[in-house]
């Protein structure tokens, strides 16, 4: 499992800021504030990108095709 942070997060009805998105194999795992996400966690930083979470799952998806 790792962690997308530092970016802008678009849920499609929400943006979300100082957020990082879990990643766990091919899955979204879950979405937490940054004071939530554990130390032990791998982290990606994003320099501050968009990251819409539709284009993350179809990314998800095709690399695990």
């Amino acid at each position: 499992m790792y962690a997308l942070t530092n970016c802008k997060v678009f849920t499609g009805s929400d943006v979300l800021t100082n957020h990082a998105v879990l990643i766990d194999g091919e899955d979204i795992h879950s979405i937490v504030p940054d004071s939530e996400l554990s130390s032990s966690i791998e982290r990606v930083d994003l320099n501050g990108a968009n990251l819409s979470l539709v284009l993350l799952i179809c990314s998800l998806t095709v690399v695990a095709v």
